[in-house]
């Protein structure tokens, strides 16, 4: 507040007065002439008769006059009073009378401008309220400190403008207003005072009228600038524990009355429900006083956001700046504090906020009135009831059914379902009525029945209707009646409170109303609003701007007055829950599920740019990139599923091929994982052949080189080399799947048998199945390249031979040359026919079908009906002739263009022509002669088409369509043969049939409508349409014989199409082959290059490089697959090396498919480099690590005890006492156990552990709980096979089949689906299927079961891989929980995956629980579509890369790097050696 007054000495005033020309001369006549005119325009508004105006807020004021201001309405912000010193010169020197005056009057003005002109000097302009064109500039002088502190209050005056008024103000409501007078000064009576207040109206909320932006912002500055916010600063940022530090926790000391212990349920309370069911007792405003409860004494609280202060006038007045309001008295502020009966309750999870509810229940009931009440909020009257309505999830609908009757099995309690349909039963209809509702003391119902009854509960739109409404609209109950208490459990499901089911529970009538709730923030602190909203706590509820502003201070008080929540760690002494263990198992993959995941460690590498230790392969490459951290999160997304199991998530579905197939076990997997290998192995050898059969093209089109043809030639000869190796192993890939199925065998060369051979597998279906149409697609691209390297072979052969430098013409090479030439030509063209075999094999059976069916069925004439005379029929018989002429004329035409298709159908094809040379044209040629026969195929179909409209009056639009498209193509000269298709449609136009031409059929009902005719004139007597009958019959049957021909003939015309469009389809497809065959051995570049391509060369040959290596990787992994596979066929089988004889565990398998032992081997490939059995070459990157150990599993509970620091925490120096229930021999029990199938390492421990539990703790029941629900289906599916009983919380009544029926031993349950609330205290072991980096989620489940109620000890199962992403996974948890718990020191990062986790002790952990229940909301830590829990970018590194995980180490370290060089040098030797067998130069 500001309260200042100064002295100024007056220079000069001067009136501006548009209607008068003379001007007072002086500043003392200027201003006694303008408070002349005020006080007449004063006197003048009194005489008037008084208007009355509307103010800007809709406010009534009287005439503007000083003395109708009301100073109860408005405080003072500021007080400013400018003492104005006349010169008394301008006193001495007038003759004027009024000069000498003294001023006695006070004067309203309103106060213009400031104006600063010099620093000592100002300007004020003032106007006279009474007269709109008067106003006086006073020109004063001050000292400069004076006027500083008084011009920027003065400016904000006059930025306010006017009095209250509001003259001058704009129409929008506003508070903040400025007064000014021109009062005398009794001790200076040459003196005038100016005072100017500025002013706030009372009881007007800037912020719930005008907002907090633009219109209001203007009024919300000028009150914090004169009744400063001490937290209206920058905008504040809220965090979860902003509200988990304001909620209320009744001391522990606070003593209660021992009625709250007796409160008439059948559990005792602990003593912290008793402390909060006393908090919730006092929050319905009671208390038990000697015994009884009585009405506690209202508070005298200050509203929140409110405080005291006194304004500019020592008025003592109350402020809230998050409010924009100012009130003087209390009273009239709505205070929702003071209103509100209920809260709150955010217990957490586990702790019994359902027994506190009941125990509320008992002992604060309502005393019933007969009769009526009227409900402010509703607007309406509504019945009186002590009920109390609990609104809840379904899925814990049965259980609050439980619990009441469990613990208070006097209390009537009723499930209300909704409003039954109009047609349903009387009984529903009973049920749902008020008067029902009303004999019980609970009624429990969901939020999908408040979410139906939405457009029940609100009251329809007032609106005129000309007639009474025949039938009143259905009315919810719920709306009816005013509830002792409505609970609205796990309340956070309202969010933001516009949902359905929220609007519903806001308006329903109560007397208490509580939001229940362990987890009151899915998302953010904005979730609060939606309870506020529930529980009507205005204005922070209902105004939006008010909770926008809303600052931490109102915050805390507002959730420290409604809010009540006790932590486990806080009431660990309170809480006696049985202990509770958690043991880590670690399983080690597989040797299947390993390959599979190092495969994708592989890719993930690669498709990041990432190295194996998580290093950028490329300079210029951001690994913090948004790009690269979000490719990466994906990707451990699916590696994390991928230790679940293979089937966990819709890419790795999608990479094995079975996005929508069935769940596969381990070995089916396996299978996949060869196929897929052999796949790419040869897919990158055929990369390779192409390369190098490309290198031999640039090496032959280079004219500087004289012996290119025979450099190329060399090349073409080891590439063939290598192309007839795969064509040997996709023969013999072939073969096995052939008799898989029991298919023919393959043979090689053989062309008739083999063509003979795949017919009859054809007819068998044996391309259909199995994989044998995928081995004969491969064999095929491998053909197509040996086809093209004989090719090339001959052309080289044919150059040197041409070549007088190089051979001697008519010499033995030349002669020899052209032998091998032909050689080369006709081998390429047992392979071409090889290739075309199929295609050509398929065409030759469509054409020897058309053989098969000549003759055609010829389309006989119509003949004309016998003249039998009449009258009646004359007009049917002549519509018949004209569809018979249009019919025969088809029948000409029809065969002459069928005749040319089968001509052409029937061309032999270009190989069965052994006499023709390939010309490379085939297919180009072909398209010629099929042009013609796709456009007399059309043609036909558009004659039968026609023929069909001629007999059954039917059109075929599509085929008209056709054409008409097919002949606008062909006058524009595109399409298949222009002028033949407008040769076809000018003959169709002349065959189409008319609306007026008619049909067979059209003639056949018109003769049968003339029979009936005549039959009944007949009857009558009536000789001559007795006669006239008898000729209709004798046509009518003739007629319909011909019909009944026609539509035989239409049908086998139409058999005949499908038979010439196959065999155009297959002869089509023979030509496309040939051409792409024909393609393959194309000329590389029509011209010679002067000089050798060396660009191209060496791409070429880096290309060889890079698939050579990947081409030896996937060599040696399917090497190893495939050994996977034998072992597992071959139980018991010894592992023996062949070298010394001895069996090992730790050996070497070869590319050959060959096993060693290390030692052996390491000693043999030092001297010979080969296979010691098959004695092939081998290369260092042709051994893969094998080992026959048996996997270890190690189990490791998280003890509770203090570790030493000096101790290391590794499973040897714990020793084995941290087993307690699951030893060693324990485990070894669970690993013994045998299952039917394997889908993997952890869904099978996880079945034989539960196996185990059924077998050890009959009876006991266990939750399993994942992230993924993909692999809870596939557990579930896993289960079901081996007979373990189990259901999930998608079931329907799931929960209730887990909680009654024995014969389900666990029960699902995944982090997306909402389990607040859920008490599954039957349970006893809960099984964590992966770590999680956020345990906030884990948390859920483990609260199912650990929590009040609970009789057993509980044990917790977390399963993860070792040498995997998990267990980074769980070192960063585990670094977390400990960071909270204040115990983390500097010593190496986390806790060791499988080893006990230091300084655990309970009551810590408990609060470390506690805080990451609260540090985020649970829906904010999981990902959306199933993808599992968010991962912050930080954490994604450290997931994938943070921990070294086993790298495969070189089988032969002490070799390899001594040999490298001398590898790549026996190459080249090797190479040269080769062509200089041949006579001719190294190859370049």
């Amino acid at each position: 507040m500001v309260d200042i007054s100064i002295l100024a000495d007056v220079q000069d005033a001067c009136i501006s007065d548009l209607q008068k020309t003379a001007r007072p001369s002086g500043p003392l006549c200027a201003i006694r002439t303008f408070l002349a005119q005020e006080a007449a325009s004063t006197s003048e508004l009194t005489a008037r008769a008084s208007k009355r105006r509307k103010l800007g807020n809709d406010g009534l004021v009287g005439p503007q006059s000083s003395d109708a201001f009301d100073e109860d309405r408005s405080v003072v912000l500021a007080k400013i009073a400018v003492v104005l010193h006349l010169p008394t010169s301008d006193i001495d020197e007038s003759s004027d009378p009024a000069v000498h005056g003294n001023f006695c009057t006070p004067f309203e003005v309103s106060l213009e401008s400031v104006t600063r002109r010099e620093p000592h000097l100002s300007t004020i302009s003032l106007h006279d309220p009474g007269a709109a064109a008067t106003s006086i500039d006073i020109v004063a002088s001050a000292s400069p400190e004076d006027i500083d502190l008084i011009i920027p209050h003065l400016q904000t005056a006059t930025s306010l403008r006017t009095n209250l008024n509001g003259k001058k103000r704009s129409r929008a409501p506003a508070a903040g207003f400025c007064r000014a007078m021109l009062r005398p000064f009794p001790e200076k009576p040459n003196a005038l005072r100016l005072e100017v207040e500025i002013c706030w109206l009372i009881g007007l909320s800037i912020v719930e009228t005008l907002g907090y932006k633009n219109l209001g912002a203007r009024d919300l500055k000028l009150l914090n600038r004169y009744f400063p916010d001490p937290f209206n600063g920058a905008k504040t940022h809220w965090s979860l524990a902003d509200f988990y530090d304001s909620v209320h926790i009744p001391p522990t000391n606070l003593e209660v009355c021992p009625r709250i212990g007796e409160s008439g349920i059948e559990t005792r309370l602990y003593p912290f429900q008793q402390r909060a069911v006393d908090w919730l007792l006092k929050r319905e405003g009671v208390t038990f006083s000697q015994g009884k409860l009585s009405a506690l004494e209202p508070e005298t609280s200050t509203p929140v956001s409110f405080r005291s202060t006194n304004d500019a006038s020592g008025t003592p007045c109350f402020v809230s700046n998050l409010r924009g309001l100012v009130a003087t008295d209390l009273s009239t502020v709505y205070d929702s504090a003071k209103s509100l009966r209920g809260g709150i309750l955010a217990e957490e999870m586990g702790l019994g906020k359902t027994v506190e509810l009941i125990a509320l229940m008992c002992l604060h009931q309502r005393k019933i009135v007969d009769s009526d009440t009227f409900d402010n909020y509703l607007g309406a009257s509504v019945k009186v009831s002590g009920s109390t309505l609990i609104i809840t999830p379904p899925a814990i609908l049965e259980q609050w059914l439980s619990e009441v009757k469990n613990h208070a099995p006097q209390l009537k309690v009723f499930h209300y379902t909704g409003l039954p349909a109009p047609s349903a039963p009387e009984a529903q209809h009973e049920a749902a009525t008020v008067e029902n509702l009303l004999q019980y003391d609970i009624v429990v119902t969901t939020y999908n029945v408040l979410s139906r009854e939405v457009h029940f509960a609100k009251p329809p739109p007032d609106r005129a209707f000309r007639k009474e409404k025949k039938h009143r609209p259905r009315k919810s109950p719920l709306v009816q009646i005013s509830w002792w208490r409505v609970c609205l459990d796990e309340a956070q499901m309202v969010e933001n409170g516009v949902s359905q089911a929220a609007t519903v529970a806001r308006i329903i009538p109560r007397c208490n109303a509580w939001a229940v709730s362990g987890t009151p923030l899915r998302k953010d602190i904005q979730d609060l609003r939606g309870l506020l909203t529930f529980l009507r706590y205005e204005p922070f509820a209902g105004c939006k701007p008010v909770w926008e502003r809303l600052d931490k201070p109102s915050f805390q008080r507002i959730f420290t007055q409604i809010t009540l929540r006790h932590t486990k760690d806080k009431i660990r002494d309170e809480l006696r829950l049985p202990p509770q263990k958690r043991i880590v198992i670690t399983v080690p993959f597989t040797a299947i599920e390993e390959q599979n995941y190092s495969e994708m460690i592989r890719l993930m590498c690669d498709a990041c740019g990432l190295s194996p230790e998580g290093i950028p392969l490329n300079d210029d490459q951001d690994v913090n990139s948004p790009e690269v951290a979000e490719r990466m999160r994906e990707w451990l997304v699916r590696l994390r599923q991928t230790c679940l199991h293979a089937h966990v998530g819709r890419r790795n579905r999608r990479a094995l091929g079975a996005k929508n197939g069935p769940l596969r076990t381990v070995h089916e997997v396996l299978e996949v994982m060869i196929d897929q290998t052999d796949t790419s192995l040869k897919a990158e050898a055929r990369v390779c052949i192409l390369a190098s059969l490309r290198r031999g093209h640039v090496i032959g089109n280079a004219k500087e080189l004289e012996d290119r043809s025979k450099r190329a030639l060399f090349r073409y000869e080891t590439t063939l080399m290598d192309i007839e190796e795969y064509i040997e192993l996709c023969r013999n890939d072939l073969q096995k799947e052939k008799e898989k199925l029991g298919l023919g065998v393959v043979q090689s060369k053989d062309t008739a048998s083999v063509d003979s051979q795949d017919s009859e597998d054809e007819e068998r279906g044996g391309e259909n199945n199995g994989r044998v149409a995928a081995a004969r697609k491969t064999l095929r691209t491998f053909l197509e390249l040996e086809h093209a390297c004989h090719f090339f072979i001959g052309t080289a052969h044919y150059q040197i031979k041409t070549n007088e430098r190089l051979t001697i013409p008519d010499s033995s090479d030349f002669h020899e040359r052209e032998k091998l030439e032909v050689e080369s030509y006709e081998k390429a063209k047992v392979i071409r026919k090889e290739l075309l075999r199929e295609s050509k094999s398929r065409a030759q059976r469509q054409m020897k079908r058309i053989r098969s069916s000549e003759p055609f069925r010829q389309v006989s004439q119509i003949d004309d009906l016998a003249n039998l005379g009449g009258i009646e029929n004359v007009k049917m018989l002549e519509m018949l002739d004209n569809v018979c002429e249009i019919l025969n004329a088809q029948a000409e035409q029809l065969e002459q263009w069928r005749q040319k298709i089968v001509r052409i159908l029937l061309m032999p094809l270009v190989d069965e022509d052994e006499g023709k040379e390939t010309t490379g044209e085939e297919y180009e040629d072909s398209t010629k002669v099929q042009d013609e026969l796709y456009i007399y195929i059309m043609a036909l179909r558009t004659l039968v088409a026609d023929r069909h409209a001629a007999v059954d009056g039917l059109q075929d639009i599509l085929v008209e369509h056709e054409l008409k498209e097919a002949e606008k193509s062909a006058r524009a000269k595109e399409g298949h043969a222009p002028e033949l298709v407008l040769e076809i449609v000018k003959a169709r136009g002349k065959l189409k049939p008319t609306e007026q031409t008619g049909s067979l059929k059209g003639v056949v009902s018109g003769m049968r409508s003339l029979i009936t005719s005549l039959q009944w004139r007949a009857d009558g007597g009536d000789q001559r349409a007795r006669t006239e009958l008898m000729i209709a019959q004798k046509h009518f049957s003739d007629v319909q014989r011909i019909t009944n021909e026609q539509s035989k003939l239409l049908t086998e015309l139409e058999k005949e199409q499908e038979m010439f469009r196959g065999a155009m389809n297959q002869r089509l497809e023979f030509y496309r082959q040939l051409q792409h065959i024909s393609d393959t051995v194309a000329p590389f570049r029509e011209e010679l290059d002067e000089y050798l391509d060396r660009r191209e060369h060496e791409r070429q040959c880096w290309k060889m490089d890079e698939t050579k290596k990947k081409v030896k990787g996937l060599s040696t992994r399917h090497a190893y697959l495939v050994n996977l596979r034998k072992e597992n066929q071959q139980e018991d089988l010894d592992h023996e090396c062949i070298i010394c004889q001895d069996t090992f565990e730790i050996g070497v398998l070869t590319t050959c498919g060959h096993k060693y032992c290390k030692l052996c081997i390491n000693q043999w490939w030092h001297e010979h480099r080969t296979c010691p059995l098959c004695k092939i070459r081998l290369y260092s990157s042709d051994f893969k690590d094998i080992n026959f150990k048996p996997s270890s599993m190690k189990a490791q509970e998280e003890v509770q005890g203090m570790a030493s620091p000096s101790q290391p925490s590794t499973p040897a120096s714990l020793g084995s006492s941290i087993y307690s229930d699951i030893s060693d021999s324990n485990m070894k029990e669970i690993k013994m156990i045998d299952l039917d199938g394997s889908y993997g390492t952890k869904v099978d421990m996880i079945a034989r552990h539960l196996i185990w539990i059924r077998n050890n703790d009959p009876g006991a029941k266990s939750i399993i709980f994942s992230q993924f629900g993909d692999f809870l289906d596939v557990l579930g599916e896993a289960l079901k096979r081996w007979k373990i009983g189990a259901s999930s919380i998608s079931d329907r009544d799931g929960i209730q089949k887990f909680k009654a029926d024995p014969a389900m031993e666990c029960f699902l349950l995944d982090a997306k689906s909402d389990s607040s609330g859920l008490n599954l205290v039957n349970a006893t072991y809960v099984f964590l299927c992966e770590p999680l980096i956020n345990p906030a989620i884990e948390l859920q489940a483990i609260a199912r079961v650990h929590r009040i109620g609970q009789q057993r000890p509980t044990t917790v199962f977390m399963y993860l891989v070792t040498d995997t992403v998990e267990e980074a996974i769980y070192d960063i948890s585990v670094a977390r929980r400990l960071e909270h718990m204040g115990t983390a020191k500097k010593q190496e990062a986390g806790a060791r995956s499988g080893t006990t986790t230091p300084a655990l002790q309970e009551s810590k952990l408990d609060a470390a629980n506690s805080m990451e229940m609260e540090a985020t909301p649970l829906k904010q830590l999981l990902r959306k579509k199933g993808d599992g829990e968010v991962v912050q970018r930080d954490d994604v590194w450290s997931c994938l890369f943070g921990k070294a995980r086993k790298q495969p180490k070189a089988v032969l370290e002490r070799e390899v790097g001594r040999h490298v060089r001398a590898e790549a040098a026996e190459r080249r030797l090797a190479e040269q050696h080769d062509l200089a067998m041949r006579g001719a130069a190294g190859p370049a």
